[in-house]
């Protein structure tokens, strides 16, 4: 179910993702696969949150890093406090999706993660522009475009070109 919810969620169908996304949900609950359910958890929470369900994304996004934490795993650990600071940013919480946005990127620092730290380049912009420092988030999606045409990442080249064009 999570891989064909995936596909429907690529191709824009948020509804049918969302509904086989659950699905796989409770069958990773029911067999106690705990890693695979928070993996599950952290893509429905995704889904909620485009289809503008924040309080259910938050409560999935949360359960999702409570395990994450417990299996000591640091990298989705950090990947799940950025999309915590995505919701703070889209609910207009500056601040806490900054403090997020900087714990992540100490993390992708310490540990090398070029692909990481380019995302939060673009987040950082995102939260410069929000806040109306337009120099700083341009300089923000600079660095973005800089390393992901280091690491050969269309998509991050693309989401920041999106946010340089904004300004």
């Amino acid at each position: 179910s999570n891989n064909l919810a995936i596909i429907y969620w690529e191709q824009g169908d948020f509804a049918q993702a969302s509904l086989l996304m659950n699905e796989a949900l409770e069958i990773t609950r029911n067999i106690g696969n705990r890693r695979n359910q928070a993996y599950v958890s952290g893509n429905l929470a995704s889904i909620e949150r485009t289809l503008g369900r924040f309080v259910s994304s938050k409560r999935l996004m949360l359960e999702a890093d409570l395990i994450f934490t417990r299996l000591k795993d640091d990298h989705a650990h950090h990947y799940v406090v950025g999309n915590l600071g995505d919701l703070d940013l889209i609910e207009g919480r500056l601040e806490d999706a900054s403090d997020k946005f900087n714990a992540v990127a100490s993390f992708a620092e310490s540990i090398g993660d070029q692909e990481l730290l380019t995302e939060c380049h673009v987040r950082f912009g995102e939260v410069a522009f929000y806040s109306g420092e337009i120099a700083k988030a341009e300089l923000q999606f600079r660095k973005a475009i800089g390393v992901a045409k280091a690491i050969d990442s269309g998509e991050y080249f693309m989401r920041a070109a999106i946010g340089l064009g904004r300004l």
